[in-house]
C-alpha cells in the first residue's frame, strides 16, 4: 500500500528505483505527465503522416516517443501501426561505399531481423530506401512508421559531405512520396516526378530533432512532400505535469505535497537583475527540466526510500518552492549529477577535470550568480571541446547554433548553486595549499602581502618545477610562485639597499617612483589586452566595445586599436537595423531617405538612411519573408513569404499598415517585382508559378494573370526582373539555370515567351540572383557556384551567359546583384562574406568589355544576402546580411578609407597633402588634380596644368608652397599655394660623377619640417637647397636609394653593395656625413623621421621595420626591431601625431609594403621586457596593389596604389564612425537585451 508521510515502507515491497536519472525512458517503462502531449502528437502524426517533433535538448523527446507514442500506436484497434526500428544517423561512418546515410538507415532497419535472415552489405548497397521498404515490407498489413530520432545529427556529422546529405534527403523524399527512383531536380524545387509505384507502402514518418537546428531544415523543406509544414513543439514539464511525473512512478512513496514542493524547487530561477545590479529574490519559472527532475528523484529514492525505508516528505527536499533558502537533498542530487558528469567527461576526453570545472564556473556563470551565454571559443583544446560535447550529451549543457557560431549555456538556473558548492568542495579536497593561496591572491588583485614566504615558498618552487600534468599548476599559479620568488629577491635587495643608502626619504622616493611605473605598466597592459579582445570580436559587436574604450581614453594605443578594428571592417557608413535571422531583401523608399528590410525573422523593418535615428520601425509578418518590392513613386510595399502568401502594405513613416493578403501558392513565394511605373506586379513561387497582377497607386490589387511557365521552367522559379524602358518585358530564372524573356501585350492582357536563355547550357546552375541595367540592355545573373554572368539583351543571338574578363568568382552562392541608378557600377554579394564592385561601361560593344575593373570589399563579419542602391545617390547602397543591415559607401575600401578617382585612367604618379589641400600628379606628369578639405570631406577643385611634364611634387610644412620636380631633370619649380603661381625656379645640379650610380632609383622630393630646406633625390643623386635663394649648398650625394628629411638632418640609404647601411648628414653642411650599418641583411627601401625627431625609422626589403632613438645629434646606436608584420618589402613609411597631444614619443607609425598591406604601430619603440614596453603593431587593410606613395599630414592619410585612397584618422572622426556602426552602445542605438551587452 502507499506509505503516508512519516510511515515506514515495507522493505520487501521496494525492489528497485523507478526513476531513470539522465537516461531516456525506454519502451515498456511507464511515462507520466505527458498524456496530453502523447495524444496530441499521435493525432497529428496519424492525420498528417509526416511530422517534425522539436524541443530543446533534454526536454524528453526520446522518452516521449519510446515510452508513450510507440506503445499507443501499436495498440490501436483500427489502423494499427507497425513501428520500424528507431533510426539514429549518429551511426553513419564516413568510410565505405555508397551513401553513408542511406546505408545507416538500412542497416538499422535490418538489425531487427534474426542474424540468419539479415541481408549482406552488398545486397543492401544495391537498394534505395524505397526499394528496400517495397521488398522487405510488401506483406506488412499494419501501417508502417519510420522514426528518425535526433535528426540534427544529419547537420552535425561530416559537415563537408553536402552531396551525400542531399542524396539522402532525395531518397527520403521519394520514400514519403511513394516513388522508387530519385528525382532529377536539385535545389529548392523539391522532389517531384518519378514513376508511381502502386506497390510502394505508405510510410508514416516522425522526425525528432532539437529546435535550435530548425534553420538547417529550411533549404530541405522543398524536397519533402508536405514541406515539413506539420510540427509539434515539446515543452518541458509544467508544475502539474512535473508532479505527475514524480508521483506516478513513486506510487505513494513520495507524497503529493513533497512532489509539488520539489517541482517548485526545480523551476526556481536564479537571482534576477544583471551582473552589475543583481536582484537577490528568487523567481519561479514556468517549466521543469525533465532531466533535472529525474536526477533529483533518483537520488531522493536511493537516499530516503531505499536508504531509510520511508516515504519522501517535504522536509527531505528543503526550502525550495516559493521560499528562498537551501534545497537540501535536491542540491545534493544536482551536485552529485554535476560531479559525475564532469568526472566521466574528463576521463573520456582526456581533459583536465579542473579545467572543465573552471570553464563551467567562470564562463557559464557570472560573478553575481547569473547564467551566462558565451559563444564557444573555437581555439579551445581538442580535449576540452570533446568534453564540452560530452557534457551536452549528459544534458548538463545546452549548445545552440546561430549565424555567429555556437552558444553554450547551462540547461537551467537551478544548477548554479549546486555547481558552485560542488566546485568549492572539489577544490578544497583536491587542490594543494599553494593552489588555494594562488586563487585567493588572484581574486584579491594580486597583492604582494599574500605571496608565499619561507618554507611555503620552497614547497611552491618544488611543485612548480615538477613535470606538468593535466591537473598541475596553472598559468596563474606559476605566476603566483614566480611573483613570490621575485618578491623574496626584492626583499633581499631592499635589505641591502637599506644598509647602503642613507635616510628613509630616498627609500620613499624610490618607492613612489616604483608605484608610478607600476601604475603606468598596469594601464598599458590593460589597454593592450582590450585591443587584443576587440580584434577578436565580430565586426558590429567590436564597435560596441570600441566605444567603451574610446570614451575613457585618447592615446596612441586606443587610436591604433580603432584604426585596426575599423580598418578591418567593410566600408559601412552606419548600422541601420538588426534582424533575428537572414535579411532576404532590402529596398529604398522612392526618396532614398529610408531603407526597408525584411527577412526570415518574419519582420519588416523601416530605418532612416544613411544614419540610424533610434530603433527602426518593425512590423510583424505571419511567416518568414523571402521577397520584397516597393512601388515606384509610391508608398506601397509588397512582401512574399514562405507560406506562399503575398501581402500588400502601406508605409507611413517608419511603420507599415496591412492592406491586403492573399494566398497564391502552396509553397514559398520566391520573388516579387514592380514594372517601371508601378502599375504591374510580377510574382514567382517555388512551385513554378508566374503571376502578373495590376496594382493601383493606393495598393488595390487587380485580377491575377497566370503565365504558363511550367512548360519552360521545370524547377522553382527563383528570381524575376522587369526590363526597364520596355512595355512590360519580364525575365524569370529558375533553379536549374533556365531563363525566359517574356513579352506582354497590355491590350490583350496576354504574356508570351519571347526567347529562352541559359545560364550555362548542359549544367544545372541555379539562378541565385538577377538584375537588369537601368537602360534595359544588360542582364546580370549570379549562380550557386559563385559565378557572375552577363547577357547583352540587345543581341538576340546570345543565348547563354558570358563571364566578362575582369570578373572574379565568389567562393559560394552569389545571393544578390544590383546595378547603380546610373548603370556605371555593378555590385554582387555572396555567401562568402564578400561584396564585389565592378566599374561598368553601359556603352560597351561586347560583354567582355562591359566590366572595366573589379574590386573586392571584405570585412563584413557575416554572410551577405541582399543589396539595393540609393535612388538619389549612385555611390551609396544598403547591404543586408545574416543579421544586420548597413549603409555603405561604394567608394569605400573599409570603414576608414575612401577611394577617389582622378581624372586620368591610370593611378597618379605622385601625391602631396597639407592640412587643407591634396594634390595628385597625373601619370603623364602634365597636370595636378586638386582637392580641398572641408569638414572632413575632399571637394574637387579645378585641375592645375603644368608647363612641362613633372615627376615629383611636395608641399612645405605650412602648405604655402608646392615644389615640382621636372621629368627632364633640368629644374625644380616653386609655386605659391593656393593659386599655383610660379615664384621661383631652381636649376638642376646633378653631378657627372652620379650619372650611372642611381639608374632605376625612384625620384623623391621633400621639404624640411620648418620649410628652410628642400631636398631632391634624382637618379640616385641627392641635392639640398636653401629655400632662401634656392641654391644648392653642397656637392650632391651619389648612389642613394631613399631619403628622409627631418628638422635639421637628412637620412639616406645606399643603392650599391652597402645597401643595408644608413647615413645621416646635416642639412646646413651635407659634407659632414656619418654612416652606419645594422643587423639587417635586406636593403633599406624607406626612411622617415618622427615628427619630433626622437626617432629615425627604416623599412627594409624583407618586410621588417627598424628604429633608432636619437642620442645627442645622431642616431647611430642600437637598432630596435619595431615590426615584422609584413611579408613583403616595405615601400612607404609615415607618421601620425599623438592623439592626446601629450607625448612626442607616442606617435602612430604607418608602414606599407609592395603587396598592398598597410599596418600601424604604436607604443614604446625602444622595446623592453614588459608587455607595455614593446611596440604594438597590427594590420589596417589589404589594398589591391603595392603602395607606391604614402602621405600623412596631421590625421589625414593619402595612399596611392591602383587608385588614390584617403583616410581620416582623427580621433573624433573615428569615434563618430564607430558610434554610427555600433548597435547597442551608440548615440542612436537600437534596442538590446542583457545578452547583447555581455
Amino acid at each position: 500500500m502507499n506509505a503516508q508521510a512519516g510511515q515506514v515502507v515495507e522493505a520487501e515491497v521496494v525492489t528497485a528505483n523507478p526513476f531513470v536519472g539522465p537516461m531516456p525512458i525506454r519502451e515498456g517503462q511507464p511515462i507520466y505527465g505527458r498524456s496530453r502531449e502523447i495524444r496530441e502528437l499521435a493525432e497529428l502524426l496519424v492525420s498528417e503522416r509526416v511530422v517534425v517533433l522539436m524541443s530543446q535538448s533534454g526536454a524528453g523527446k526520446t522518452s516521449l516517443i519510446h515510452a508513450g507514442l510507440l506503445p499507443l500506436l501499436r495498440s490501436r484497434a483500427r489502423n494499427r501501426f507497425r513501428p520500424l526500428p528507431t533510426v539514429r544517423l549518429a551511426h553513419a561512418s564516413a568510410a565505405g561505399e555508397g551513401n553513408i546515410y542511406v546505408d545507416t538507415v538500412l542497416r538499422q532497419l535490418e538489425a531487427e531481423r534474426p542474424v540468419e535472415e539479415q541481408w549482406p552489405a552488398e545486397r543492401l548497397a544495391r537498394h534505395s530506401l524505397t526499394s528496400y521498404v517495397v521488398e522487405r515490407y510488401e506483406a506488412e498489413k499494419d501501417l508502417l512508421l519510420l522514426v528518425l530520432d535526433q535528426f540534427e545529427e544529419l547537420f552535425t556529422l561530416h559537415r563537408s559531405d553536402t552531396d551525400a546529405k542531399h542524396a539522402f534527403i532525395r531518397q527520403l523524399s521519394d520514400l514519403l512520396a511513394g516513388v522508387d527512383e530519385e528525382d532529377d531536380h536539385d535545389g529548392e524545387d523539391g522532389a517531384e516526378g518519378g514513376r508511381a509505384g502502386a506497390s510502394v507502402p505508405v510510410v508514416w514518418t516522425l522526425i525528432s530533432m532539437r529546435e535550435d537546428f530548425l534553420a538547417e531544415l529550411e533549404p530541405l523543406r522543398a524536397h519533402m512532400p508536405t514541406g515539413l509544414a506539420f510540427r509539434y513543439r515539446l515543452l518541458p514539464l509544467d508544475r502539474d505535469a512535473a508532479a505527475q511525473a514524480i508521483c506516478g512512478p513513486a506510487a505513494g512513496r513520495i507524497t503529493q505535497a513533497a512532489a509539488y514542493w520539489l517541482a517548485d524547487d526545480l523551476r526556481a530561477m536564479g537571482a534576477g537583475g544583471t551582473a552589475d545590479a543583481p536582484d537577490t529574490a528568487r523567481r519561479l519559472g514556468r517549466y521543469v527540466e525533465p532531466m533535472l527532475l529525474q536526477v533529483s528523484c533518483l537520488r531522493l529514492w536511493d537516499k530516503v526510500v531505499l536508504g531509510e525505508s520511508r516515504a519522501v516528505e517535504v522536509g527531505d527536499i528543503g526550502g525550495g518552492g516559493e521560499h528562498s533558502g537551501k534545497s537540501g537533498q535536491v542540491d545534493a542530487a544536482l551536485g552529485s549529477f554535476y560531479a559525475a558528469a564532469v568526472e566521466t567527461s574528463a576521463k573520456t576526453s582526456g581533459a583536465s577535470q579542473r579545467a572543465l570545472r573552471d570553464f563551467v564556473e567562470s564562463q557559464l556563470i557570472t560573478p553575481s550568480g547569473l547564467r551566462a551565454r558565451p559563444r564557444r571559443d573555437p581555439y579551445l583544446s581538442p580535449s576540452t571541446n570533446t568534453a564540452i560535447d560530452l557534457l551536452e550529451g549528459r544534458h548538463l549543457l545546452r549548445i545552440e547554433t546561430d549565424e555567429g557560431g555556437q552558444i553554450v549555456e547551462l540547461v537551467h538556473d537551478r544548477l548554479i548553486a549546486p555547481i558552485r558548492a560542488d566546485n568549492a568542495a572539489w577544490r578544497n579536497g583536491n587542490l594543494s595549499v599553494i593552489q588555494k593561496a594562488a586563487a585567493l591572491w588572484a581574486g584579491a588583485d594580486r597583492p604582494r602581502e599574500m605571496l608565499l614566504y619561507g618554507d611555503n615558498l620552497d614547497r611552491g618552487i618544488a611543485q612548480a618545477e615538477a613535470p606538468a600534468g593535466p591537473d598541475g599548476l596553472s598559468i596563474t599559479e606559476r605566476a603566483f610562485v614566480k611573483a613570490s620568488i621575485d618578491e623574496r629577491n626584492r626583499l633581499r635587495r631592499d635589505r641591502l639597499m637599506r644598509r647602503a643608502l642613507i635616510g628613509v626619504c630616498f627609500v620613499l622616493t624610490v618607492l613612489c617612483l616604483a608605484i608610478a611605473w607600476f601604475y603606468r605598466e598596469v594601464q598599458m597592459v590593460r589597454l593592450n589586452h582590450i585591443g587584443a579582445e576587440l580584434r577578436s570580436y565580430g565586426r558590429v559587436e567590436a564597435n560596441d566595445e570600441l566605444l567603451d574604450v574610446a570614451r575613457k581614453d585618447a592615446s596612441d594605443l586606443v587610436d591604433g586599436t580603432m584604426i585596426e578594428v575599423l580598418g578591418g571592417q567593410a566600408p559601412a557608413l552606419s548600422t541601420l537595423a538588426r534582424h533575428g535571422g537572414i535579411v532576404r531583401a532590402v529596398a529604398f523608399t522612392p526618396d532614398g531617405r529610408q531603407v526597408l528590410s525584411a527577412g526570415w525573422d518574419r519582420t519588416l523593418r523601416v530605418a532612416s538612411f544613411p544614419d540610424r535615428a533610434g530603433e527602426p520601425g518593425a512590423t510583424a509578418n505571419p511567416s518568414g519573408i523571402n521577397a520584397m518590392a516597393v512601388q515606384p513613386g509610391g508608398n506601397i510595399v509588397v512582401l512574399g513569404d514562405n507560406d506562399g502568401t503575398v501581402s500588400f502594405w502601406r508605409r507611413e513613416g517608419n511603420a507599415a499598415t496591412l492592406l491586403h493578403r492573399s494566398k497564391i501558392a502552396g509553397r514559398a513565394v520566391t520573388a516579387v517585382a514592380f514594372n517601371d511605373d508601378g502599375s504591374l506586379l510580377a510574382m514567382a513561387t517555388a512551385d513554378k508559378r508566374l503571376l502578373l497582377q495590376p496594382v493601383a497607386p493606393d495598393g488595390t490589387p487587380g485580377q491575377e494573370e497566370v503565365v504558363d511557365a511550367r512548360t519552360v521552367h521545370h524547377s522553382s522559379i527563383y528570381r524575376i526582373a522587369f526590363v526597364p524602358g520596355t512595355s512590360g518585358k519580364l525575365i524569370s530564372g529558375d533553379w536549374n539555370g533556365h531563363l525566359v524573356l517574356w513579352s506582354r501585350d497590355a491590350t490583350k492582357g496576354e504574356t508570351d515567351m519571347e526567347r529562352k536563355l541559359e545560364v550555362a547550357p548542359g549544367e544545372s546552375e541555379a539562378t541565385r540572383s538577377m538584375a537588369v541595367s537601368p537602360d534595359g540592355r544588360w542582364l546580370a545573373v549570379g549562380d550557386d557556384h559563385g559565378v557572375l554572368r552577363l547577357w547583352d539583351l540587345a543581341d538576340a543571338s546570345q543565348m547563354e551567359g558570358r563571364k566578362p574578363g575582369k570578373v572574379t568568382d565568389h567562393q559560394s552562392w552569389v545571393n544578390a546583384v544590383a546595378f547603380s541608378p546610373d548603370g556605371k557600377i555593378l555590385v554582387s554579394a555572396g555567401q562568402d562574406e564578400a561584396l564585389k564592385r565592378y566599374d561598368f561601361n553601359p556603352a560597351a560593344a561586347t560583354v567582355e568589355d562591359a566590366v572595366v575593373s573589379a574590386t573586392e570589399v571584405g570585412g563584413w563579419g557575416e554572410k551577405l544576402y541582399s543589396i539595393a542602391f540609393d535612388p538619389a545617390n549612385a555611390k551609396r547602397l544598403a547591404v543586408g546580411g545574416s543579421r544586420y543591415v548597413r549603409a555603405v559607401d561604394i567608394d569605400g575600401v573599409n570603414a576608414l578609407t575612401t577611394r577617389f578617382d582622378t581624372s586620368g585612367t591610370k593611378p597618379p604618379r605622385d601625391v602631396a597633402s597639407s592640412g587643407e589641400w591634396v594634390v595628385a600628379l597625373r601619370q603623364d606628369g602634365s597636370a595636378v588634380d586638386v582637392w580641398r578639405r572641408r569638414n572632413g570631406a575632399l571637394l574637387a577643385q579645378p585641375a592645375l596644368p603644368l608647363a612641362s611634364p613633372a615627376s615629383r611634387i611636395a608641399f612645405d610644412g605650412k602648405g604655402a608652397r608646392l615644389a615640382i620636380l621636372g621629368e627632364s631633370h633640368d629644374r625644380v619649380d616653386i609655386l605659391a599655394w593656393p593659386g599655383g603661381t610660379l615664384t621661383a625656379t631652381a636649376p638642376a645640379t646633378r653631378s657627372t660623377s652620379c650619372a650611372s650610380s642611381g639608374s632605376g632609383t625612384p625620384a623623391s622630393l621633400a621639404f624640411s619640417r620648418e620649410g628652410d630646406y628642400l631636398a631632391t633625390l634624382d637618379y640616385g643623386a641627392v641635392t639640398i637647397r636653401s629655400t632662401k635663394d634656392w641654391k644648392s649648398i653642397s656637392t650632391p650625394l651619389c648612389g642613394v636609394r631613399a631619403i628622409a628629411v627631418g628638422e635639421k638632418q637628412l637620412a639616406y640609404t645606399r643603392t650599391l653593395a652597402n645597401s643595408e647601411a644608413v647615413g645621416l648628414v646635416p642639412l646646413d653642411n651635407p659634407v659632414r656625413n656619418v654612416e652606419w650599418t645594422f643587423s639587417s641583411d635586406a636593403p633599406v627601401n624607406a626612411l622617415v623621421f618622427s615628427p619630433g625627431g626622437e626617432w629615425l625609422i627604416a623599412g627594409t626589403n624583407d618586410g621588417r621595420v627598424w628604429g633608432w632613438a636619437r642620442k645627442g645629434e645622431g642616431y647611430n646606436g642600437n637598432a630596435y626591431e619595431i615590426s615584422s608584420l609584413h611579408h613583403n618589402g616595405i615601400s612607404q613609411l609615415a607618421y601620425l601625431p599623438d592623439p592626446a597631444g601629450k607625448s612626442h614619443s607616442r606617435y602612430l607609425l604607418l608602414a606599407a609594403d609592395t603587396d598592398g598591406v598597410l599596418g600601424v604601430c604604436r607604443g614604446n619603440f625602444a622595446g623592453g621586457r614588459s608587455e607595455a614596453s614593446r611596440p604594438q603593431c597590427g594590420k589596417v587593410m589589404d589594398l589591391p596593389a603595392g603602395v607606391r606613395r604614402l602621405s600623412a599630414v596631421d590625421d589625414q592619410v593619402i595612399v596611392v596604389t591602383d587608385h588614390l585612397y584617403t583616410m581620416n584618422l582623427d580621433h573624433r572622426t573615428m569615434f563618430d564612425r564607430a558610434d554610427r556602426l555600433s548597435w547597442c552602445k551608440g548615440m542612436n542605438h537600437g534596442v538590446c537585451s542583457e545578452d547583447d551587452s555581455q
